[in-house]
């Protein structure tokens, strides 16, 4: 979480300041990505190569699209 004090171990984001920059997520494959239960938390999905994003009940793809 950013900016509200609280500390997950189990996130990490990365913020690369180098040439080519953008921001790295922590990447999980389906196996390892844990529940769905955290609305906001975005992971890479290495498994199907996209943005997962918790809707609070389901993971999905930044469309909506449950996967």
């Amino acid at each position: 979480s950013i900016g509200n004090g609280a500390v997950d171990s189990a996130g990490d984001l990365s913020l690369n300041p180098s040439a080519n920059g953008g921001v790295v997520f922590p990447s999980f494959a389906d196996a390892t990505r844990g529940a769905a239960g955290t609305a906001g938390k975005v992971i890479f999905n290495t498994d199907d190569g996209q943005l997962n994003v918790d809707d609070g009940t389901n993971w999905t793809l930044p469309d909506g699209t449950i996967t």
